[in-house]
């Protein structure tokens, strides 16, 4: 009878023990548990793939400083940014720079800024400045906004290939020229008139 009570006891024992697991087990685990699960895959790595600094944020564009900043090179700023922030991103101006440029002027995704020197002249920096692109040599193009040097090399290719440019819209005949760079440029080309 003893023995009887003792296995019954067993047996009622791992019942309990079994009950409270699957209770324990359906309920989540512990708080310490829920911590690893979190950290490890849960919540907050679903949270890490909404990034709140890109909520209202504006887009980059992509600027080319050259001439005489202490560190030229393609920058990444914010649209809406200055020639002075560019300046500012490539370590400021060279001893020999002219900053009587338009350092307030908006830059454009794609374009040059160039710092030049005392006394050089830079076309870009003039706002109604009109470059002729049947004479134009590539580092003038590139003054343009959205022209970078593979741009340029085609227009002048097929300006050496085709002859001069009859019109204005036919710079779209070049490689890469598409309607919206020849919209962003028209104002700003010439066929020499």
């Amino acid at each position: 009878m003893e023995k009887r009570n003792i296995l019954f006891g067993a047996a009622f024992c791992a019942v309990v023990i079994a009950a409270g697991l699957a209770y324990y087990l359906m309920r989540g685990g512990t708080n310490a548990e829920k911590d690893v699960f979190y950290e490890t895959g849960g919540i907050d790595e679903i949270s890490d793939e909404f990034d709140e600094t890109a909520v209202g944020s504006p887009p980059l564009i992509k600027v080319h400083i050259i001439g005489e900043a202490a560190e030229p090179g393609i920058y990444e700023l914010p649209e809406g940014s200055r020639v002075s922030d560019v300046l500012e991103m490539a370590g400021g101006a060279l001893e020999d720079a002219d900053l009587s440029i338009n350092l307030a002027r908006p830059l454009r995704d794609g374009e040059q800024v160039v710092i030049p020197k005392q006394g050089e002249a830079v076309a870009q920096d003039t706002e109604n400045a009109s470059i002729n692109i049947n004479t134009a040599s590539r580092r003038e193009l590139t003054a343009l906004p959205g022209i970078g040097d593979v741009i340029a090399g085609n227009i002048v290719d097929y300006r050496e290939k085709n002859g001069d440019f009859l019109r204005k819209d036919d710079v779209m005949n070049v490689d890469r020229v598409s309607e919206k760079l020849y919209a962003d440029i028209e104002n700003k080309i010439n066929i020499g008139e």
